[in-house]
């Protein structure tokens, strides 16, 4: 998979993405398949200890992210209107109108709304996440055979 960076990052985000580029090839793994939108990865030589810079963006389908310390390919669905408001009133946030159209068009995952820092965006590689989800995983979402990854990044 290749992900395009996005060019202006927070300083505490552009390390952490620095820290996940720097390890070696295939030490990065799908830590959790959850059907719900995103893919978790996982390094046990990441250690990840700052805080997430939120931003006001769309974790829209085929978005690198991350929150609370764990980096996501979001895989997402598309919704509509009537789904986007109920999120809505479920959160009592709101969701920017350019957001919303992003969620309607290209899909994404509503929970991390709000609570990630989006990264950069899948640039190839769409298809390797669709057989990811795929696969069959236990009840916590982790895959039934590992499933090792490397990520190149690239403006």
């Amino acid at each position: 998979m290749t992900v395009s960076l996005l060019p202006k990052l927070p300083a505490v985000e552009a390390e952490s993405v620095a820290q996940l580029l720097a390890l070696p090839p295939d030490s990065i793994a799908v830590s959790k398949v959850l059907h719900d939108g995103f893919i978790e990865l996982s390094s046990p030589m990441l250690a990840l200890n700052t805080t997430t810079a939120a931003q006001d963006q769309a974790a829209v389908s085929g978005a690198f992210v991350r929150c609370n310390n764990r980096f996501y390919i979001v895989q997402g669905r598309t919704h509509t209107d009537a789904t986007l408001d109920k999120w809505e009133q479920m959160t009592g946030r709101k969701i920017a109108p350019v957001c919303r159209e992003q969620y309607k068009q290209k899909g994404g995952a509503l929970q991390l709304e709000g609570k990630c820092c989006v990264l950069g965006i899948l640039r190839s590689g769409k298809e390797v996440l669709d057989r990811i989800a795929a696969l069959p995983n236990d009840a916590n979402g982790k895959p039934l055979q590992a499933v090792p990854l490397r990520i190149e990044g690239g403006q």
